[in-house]
């Protein structure tokens, strides 16, 4: 077979059994013999007994000078460690039904995999002392596996507990923002909000317990610890609306604001995606909400802008303006997306539109005619997803002045 010529000719000399292929020279050994018939010789199978003898022997008994056990694992049905194929495997090898070992994959034929799909799960605490009282909740853990797989799920309870069914088989990473992964040690020496975790039969036990130590407090934009009007309103409303982040309302030690103020766990900070939760928790306590309840959830389908109009720089978040009527246009002049802006922080979100270039147009009706506010162009686009939900303007009656000036290019 290819895989058998494969590993006779990858440098498995020290076995008489096993040949000593050179590139374009006649190959030696009880497996090979030459064919005359081709400019480049290459290994034939002399008989199939005298090639499952050499594939027992070097799986099963001497490896040369070391034994076979020291070199792979007795699930191996490959093992190309010591050879020149050992960290340079064909891709198509992971998961073809057979187990290859030594290559710069964990072929996902070696976990043993009778019991997928799985459930993984753990906790996320803040105190090390105290883990099982010091529980999270609403912290959204992310896990992403290779082949595509990927799903969000949420802390909740006393014990910050999350899990999360039907994971395949695989190599897994799992992130939770704004925590550190906690190994074998509390806190943990490095502190990484991510881990990466075979998932197979024989990690159950450990998969499902995995443990992250919240390394600051959501909605706590000033760092003191705990979470309120006078200390981390002003912080939020300096950051999200006018994009002056001053480093000395971040005290968390986390390496990105978004620790903080990112409390829908979109992965960033944007005023249509986490105003709604901030205000949840920093004037009405309820500090635990999910994605799902605070609105300003990104669409599936292309990308959501949005932001807010309001009329006090002072107090932006209570002195929203509704009924701004908002149109995106596209390059042409159509109109791909309206809305009107709503609630007390007069916020507004359009979904679904595609990378590209657009107009945004605020508009405000009157008895004789709509009278434009304010106007602006925008570059739909990954790199722009946080300053294009969050586009700012402060409404002074028949006009408008924008507050985002400074904002991460969105395109104006």
């Amino acid at each position: 077979s290819t895989r058998l010529r494969d590993w006779l000719d990858s440098g498995n000399t020290g076995q008489t059994t096993v040949d000593t292929y050179v590139p374009n020279q006649e190959p030696t050994g009880a497996c090979c013999n030459a064919d005359t018939s081709s400019p480049a010789w290459w290994c034939q199978e002399v008989t199939q007994a005298a090639c499952d003898s050499g594939a027992d022997a070097f799986f099963g008994g001497s490896c040369g000078s070391a034994p076979c056990a020291t070199r792979c694992a007795a699930e191996c049905d490959w093992c190309w460690t010591g050879t020149v194929r050992e960290n340079n495997c064909p891709v198509s090898w992971d998961g073809d039904g057979e187990c290859d070992c030594g290559c710069q994959f964990a072929d996902v034929d070696c976990l043993g995999c009778a019991n997928a799909p799985y459930m993984i799960g753990g906790a996320v605490y803040d105190n090390c002392a105290d883990p099982l009282g010091s529980g999270v909740a609403g912290v959204p853990v992310s896990v992403s596996c290779d082949g595509g797989y990927s799903g969000t799920v949420w802390t909740v309870g006393a014990q910050g507990l999350w899990t999360l069914a039907g994971v395949p088989c695989g190599t897994c990473t799992v992130s939770a923002s704004g925590t550190c992964y906690v190994g074998s040690a509390c806190p943990p020496a490095a502190c990484n909000d991510s881990v990466v975790i075979a998932v197979n039969d024989a990690n159950q036990g450990s998969n499902q317990s995995l443990g992250f130590l919240q390394s600051c407090t959501p909605y706590d934009m000033n760092g003191d610890g705990f979470v309120s009007i006078i200390g981390d309103v002003p912080c939020f409303v300096s950051c999200l609306y006018f994009n002056a982040c001053d480093a000395s309302c971040f005290a968390c030690p986390c390496s990105e604001v978004t620790c903080a103020c990112d409390c829908n766990g979109d992965g960033f900070c944007s005023l249509i995606g986490d105003v709604p939760c901030f205000v949840d928790c920093a004037y009405f306590g309820n500090c635990a909400a999910s994605k799902a309840a605070t609105g300003g959830v990104a669409s599936t389908d292309g990308f959501t802008v949005g932001g807010a109009v309001f009329e006090d720089e002072v107090d932006p978040l209570s002195s929203g303006v509704s009924g701004i009527r908002v149109e995106v246009q596209d390059e042409k002049g159509h109109v791909v997306g309206s809305t009107e802006t709503s609630g007390a922080a007069g916020l507004w979100q359009i979904d679904g539109l595609a990378e590209g270039r657009y107009v945004v147009n605020l508009s405000e009706a009157s008895v004789e005619r709509e009278h434009v506010i304010d106007s602006m162009t925008i570059v739909v686009a990954a790199a722009a997803e946080a300053a294009n939900q969050s586009l700012t303007v402060r409404y002074e009656g028949k006009k408008a002045t924008r507050t985002d000036v400074g904002r991460p290019a969105a395109g104006r």
